[in-house]
């Protein structure tokens, strides 16, 4: 009997850590009003963070139609929300909510004499994919229609520090000389691309690559095209209990 009863307590457990909280809004932009028929919940809980790190997935979509009614332009956003009062937590709250306002806000062109798919999208997947060792990083993935050959994807990644609450950039994160850095990502982009890039190659890999930080380490995504997945390119932890990397461990590896 004791071992049934620890077996539901287990399955009970899973499932309150694991089953993931969506609250979904439908805006329909023309006229602001909120309708909150299809809301739907699904309740999530992690029970190893921090109460002001805390946060659930809400989605919100943004319609634009046209005077007969047809779908014309449509946003889509699901971002975290956190709950408490951190610092953090409220940077990102505002960053969506802003993000949100300025769909609502956006001047569509509604071109009449379309005769395409329908309807044109600018969709905004937000995922809290690090939430750990004092930062959080949340990876977007963006997926734009406009009318052309096919969907374009483009991803973001911003990563905090919870204490400070500053925005880190991957010099924040991978610590070393230049010259240290410098060869640690060089070696990492060459496995992405099968050969050693050289030294223009990898300024632009720095300047316009975006990044976060993952499970396995800090993650640069790779734009290798439009139409295409962006490649991982994957900096090892060197210390599994904190997010700074020493780029001087990591050249010892390579």
């Amino acid at each position: 009997m004791k071992k049934v009863f620890s077996i539901i307590m287990i399955s009970v457990l899973y499932f309150f850590m694991f089953t993931v909280k969506v609250k979904t809004f439908t805006v329909i932009a023309n006229d602001y009003n909120l309708n909150l028929s299809n809301f739907n919940s699904k309740q999530h809980f992690d029970f190893s963070l921090p109460e002001n790190f805390k946060y659930e997935i809400r989605k919100e979509i943004i319609e634009f139609r046209t005077l007969n009614d047809s779908l014309f332009y449509s946003n889509t956003i699901e971002y975290p929300y956190f709950f408490g009062k951190s610092l953090v937590g409220q940077k990102i709250n505002q960053k969506y909510e802003q993000m949100i306002l300025d769909y609502k806000n956006a001047t569509i062109d509604f071109d009449t004499e379309w005769d395409g798919q329908l309807p044109f999208y600018d969709d905004v997947r937000a995922n809290v994919i690090y939430n750990k060792n004092g930062a959080i990083s949340i990876k977007e993935i963006l997926s734009v229609w406009s009318g052309g050959a096919h969907v374009y994807h483009y991803i973001n990644g911003i990563t905090y520090d919870n204490l400070t609450g500053k925005e880190l950039s991957y010099n924040d994160i991978l610590i070393g000389s230049d010259e240290q850095i410098d060869k640690v990502l060089t070696v990492a982009l060459g496995k992405v691309l099968g050969y050693t890039p050289c030294k223009s190659q990898l300024n632009d890999f720095k300047e316009y690559t975006p990044y976060s930080l993952c499970e396995y380490g800090l993650c640069f995504y790779y734009n290798v095209g439009d139409a295409i997945p962006r490649k991982e390119v994957i900096i090892p932890f060197t210390d599994k209990n904190n997010y700074i990397i020493s780029a001087d461990d990591v050249c010892i590896d390579i």
